[in-house]
């Protein structure tokens, strides 16, 4: 997409300032490797290189090492404990974790 696609998306009653919030988020995630420019076309295309999932895994990885020495199990626990993981994601889990023993 284009910076004013993604503008359009983000901010559908977009002003010039959030084409520039954009275009400054835009650099900083290419500057992270996050995303692709292409700049063959006047109005630069950009593509992610990573799925949300992907960068998802490598947050909580990272808040893991941060918190507790990389271990997922403590935040784990505390979703179930406190009942932030539905009974459809616990038996997900469940799947999961027997499939990797």
């Amino acid at each position: 997409m284009t910076v004013r696609q993604l503008t359009d998306n983000l901010y559908p009653a977009g002003s010039n300032s959030d084409i520039a919030t954009v275009q400054k988020l835009i650099q900083r995630l290419e500057k992270k490797k996050l995303v692709k420019r292409d700049r063959s076309t006047h109005a630069h295309l950009f593509v992610a290189l990573i799925t949300q999932n992907e960068f998802a895994g490598e947050q909580l990885a990272a808040m893991a090492d941060k918190l507790s020495d990389g271990s997922m199990a403590p935040l784990l626990i505390h979703l179930v404990e406190k009942k932030k993981i539905t009974k459809k994601e616990q038996a997900e889990i469940r799947q999961l974790l027997n499939r990797h023993k």
